[in-house]
């Protein structure tokens, strides 16, 4: 947290009785605690400008849902929003939560679900909630899904009692999933599942309350298909019991107003003012508040059960990876890549890793010392000439391939030029604005700048191979697709890995690694192999020459599992820049297939920072 800046926190408690309050302390990054909360650094603002302090007693507006399925004797399988039918198989109407025929009853058989075919209502694309009520009275199974021959963003029951949803790229990327043990079998449970564009916030919601919030990225949702309730035909596994009220909104509903929608909100539905935004769900601006960021975590789908279907369905391995069932490890699984790539889910390309593609762009000092000037941003020229006489030096690196939205861009700002390639697009953006820290070049002729990417999803790569307007030789983007680079000052980084002293420490496996700091990070980098080197006790140093990275914050390094005596005991890792700044990660744990957890891959948070006495 930083001086001079808002940040918003969002209390959520179960109350037990009348008067219970809730007392907020907020951990410093230092380690101490400042709180608790008073009553003077809250307050509210209503829709006519009035502020105060405490909580509003304004309720907001409920929103419109784009599909609404009551599954109920008088509408049948109707959505009553655009009165349209869906298909019904092998299901009965019976008893709901208010013991009325408010419900169709699933058999738990691959032929026994309701289809909502394909609209355009239907596709949130950004933002989204999923509500229904649930009475299951089997193990496992798909509550909803938009069904495709790839998943599309899923919401099911697993392990009898455990709520589970994945929300999937548009073009079929997993993201992190979200489960929590709260379902209650031959119970009705209220359930839902949100997703924010704005914040990049997924969040599960039950009876309710919200149970479980990760912020997974800013994407585009895999919601361009029909919705099948019940069954996969993919899978053996289907939902038995009861669902009653499908609801489905384009936009990430808050707490108080999902608290507001736990009975079917059928009556008056076409009564109220409120805006159901166009086609494209795109989440307004503030529509949310549950704006909660959390850490780069490993956390899977909670419960100590591992079976193949829970860890390997949907598979979490990348690049033509094979999922495999390793009740040794503590995740349940591991991923047998193919010979090109490694890491936990096979996301490191080693060719890459061993050999990086840096490019090196070089900006000029301007002959006349500038004068000082009071501006809003600051130009590499306007502060580099006062510091040195010579040129600067920019390193620039690939990142990928990402979807464009040209109502409102990923990377906001555009520079004027006449000839687009590479080396002139990170020249312009480096001069535009020194706190910039991407650039894209897109169609061919368009360049981008930004201090973050990635609001609208990864593409594929082929979508970004249109030739430069100004160099033929090199690919800039492609039609609304950025190719993303991220760029900086060329800056020399010196990483001693320290291995521990425990019996059989030493390995022969490839070192990978990748520094995060809060400009950007390296990408996968292959650490310099040897016979004598990361054996016990040893400490081993080597250079690399990288685009700024600003603050170092973490540190992920795995292997390759490869060698006679993989397994590997990491003691820490030590970083230093060339401006005397080092940065200390401790580890202290085994990476080995047979040790530790069979983890091969760790994420190191910053122990502390040390700064040079020079």
């Amino acid at each position: 947290m930083k001086e001079g800046r808002f940040y918003y926190i969002t209390v959520y408690q179960k109350a037990e009785k009348l008067g219970d309050c809730a007392s907020v302390a907020v951990e410093m990054p230092s380690g101490h605690f400042e709180g608790p909360l008073k009553q003077k650094h809250l307050s509210w603002k209503l829709p006519d400008g009035r502020t105060g302090p405490g909580p509003s007693s304004e309720s907001s507006a409920l929103p419109k849902p784009v599909g609404l399925f009551p599954l109920d004797k008088t509408f049948g399988g109707k959505d009553v929003v655009n009165q349209e039918n869906v298909i019904l198989k092998h299901v009965q109407l019976t008893t709901g939560p208010d013991e009325r025929k408010t419900a169709y009853e699933f058999s738990g058989n691959k032929d026994s679900y309701i289809e909502i075919p394909q609209t355009s209502h239907l596709d949130t694309q950004y933002s989204m909630t999923l509500l229904a009520a649930i009475f299951p009275t089997g193990k496992n199974g798909p509550i909803m899904h938009y069904s495709a021959e790839k998943w599309g963003v899923h919401f099911w029951q697993y392990n009898e009692n455990q709520l589970f949803v994945r929300f999937v790229t548009r073009d079929g990327v997993f993201t992190q999933p979200l489960a929590a043990r709260v379902l209650q079998p031959n119970k009705w449970n209220e359930v839902g599942a949100s997703y924010d564009n704005l914040t990049g916030v997924a969040q599960l919601w039950h009876d309710g309350k919200m149970v479980k919030s990760r912020n997974i990225g800013q994407i585009q949702l895999r919601t361009q298909f029909p919705i099948r309730l019940g069954a996969d035909s993919r899978d053996k596994r289907q939902f038995k019991g009861k669902i009653s009220c499908l609801q489905i909104y384009n936009r990430a509903l808050t707490a108080e107003q999902v608290g507001s929608l736990r009975n079917c909100p059928v009556k008056g539905l076409n009564d109220g003012k409120e805006n159901t935004h166009s086609g494209t769900g795109l989440s307004a601006p503030g529509s949310s508040v549950n704006q909660l960021q959390e850490e780069d975590t490993e956390e899977e789908i909670q419960g100590s059960e591992v079976t193949s279907v829970n860890k390997c369905r949907p598979n979490p391995c990348q690049n033509a990876a094979r999922c495999l069932i390793d009740l040794k490890r503590m995740d349940g699984y591991r991923c047998r890549c193919t010979s090109d790539f490694t890491g936990r889910h096979c996301q490191v390309s080693k060719p890459d890793a061993k050999s990086p593609v840096v490019k090196k762009a070089t900006i000029s000092r301007p002959k006349t010392e500038p004068k000082e000037e009071i501006t809003a941003t600051k130009s590499v020229h306007g502060s580099i000439a006062k510091e040195t006489k010579n040129d600067v030096y920019l390193l620039y690196q690939k990142v990928g391939c990402y979807h464009d939205n040209v109502q409102q861009r990923d990377l906001p700002t555009r520079p004027s030029m006449k000839s687009v390639t590479q080396e002139q697009c990170v020249k312009e953006c480096a001069i535009k604005d020194e706190t910039f820290s991407y650039f894209g070049l897109q169609d061919g002729e368009q360049c981008f700048c930004g201090k973050s990417y990635g609001k609208y999803g990864r593409a594929k790569n082929e979508l970004c191979n249109k030739r430069c307007r100004g160099n033929e030789d090199e690919n800039c983007g492609g039609k609304n697709n950025n190719m993303i680079y991220f760029y900086g000052i060329g800056t020399n980084y010196t990483i001693r890995t320290y291995t521990g002293n425990a019996l059989g420490a030493g390995t022969k496996a490839n070192i990978y690694l990748t520094l995060f700091g809060d400009k950007g990070d390296s990408g996968f980098r292959m650490l310099s192999p040897g016979d004598k080197k990361y054996q016990k006790g040893s400490v081993d140093t080597q250079v690399m020459s990288l685009p700024e990275l600003g603050d170092l914050r973490k540190v992920r390094v795995l292997h390759d599992n490869s060698g006679n005596d993989p397994s590997w005991f990491l003691d820490k890792v030590v970083v230093e820049d060339e401006h005397g700044k080092t940065y200390e990660f401790s580890c202290n744990q085994w990476l080995s297939e047979g040790q530790g957890g069979g983890k091969t891959e760790r994420l190191l948070t910053l122990k502390k920072r040390k700064r040079s006495h020079i």
